[in-house]
């Protein structure tokens, strides 16, 4: 079996350990809930899979813009995605917010694809008088999501 001994101890653990003989583990990183997640898939376990896939879930809740840099190392576009769904656009004037900061550990495809998607776009209109320029608005994060294909 082509799997790192730590993922598939977890597995085990979520499988038998945690009902027959409780122990708490230190929390796993995002790399480790992805693979047992894909292992359940793998081997089509589904005892433990929805905890599994929740627990996937939470972690990319808590910072889904790691979760996109991990998807993009990956290359796993439905991963991506789904971390792009749980981002929170924080533009409140009294908090910095610096987006590109954010997406600065996205490898460059796939932040130059997410950035095109989630900023504003603008147009000029010349007439008589100064150049203005006006916004689009940017999409939501789950049509962003939806569009997402790093190509």
């Amino acid at each position: 079996m082509d799997v790192p001994a730590t993922v598939l101890s977890r597995f085990v653990h979520g499988a038998y350990a945690a009902r027959h003989h409780p122990v708490i583990l230190p929390e796993p990183d995002l790399a480790t809930l992805d693979a047992i997640v894909k292992l359940h898939k793998k081997f089509t376990f589904t005892v433990t899979q929805h905890q599994a896939e929740e627990d996937l879930l939470v972690a990319l809740k808590s910072d889904p813009f790691a979760g996109l840099a991990y998807a993009s190392r990956q290359n796993d576009v439905e991963l991506g995605r789904q971390a792009i769904e749980l981002i929170e656009f924080d533009t409140r004037s009294d908090n910095e917010y610096d987006l590109w900061d954010k997406v600065s550990n996205v490898e460059p495809l796939w932040r130059l694809t997410f950035m095109r998607l989630a900023l504003p776009t603008y147009t000029t209109q010349i007439g008589d008088g100064p150049v203005s320029l006006r916004a689009k608005c940017r999409l939501g994060v789950v049509d962003i999501a939806r569009q997402f294909d790093p190509k």
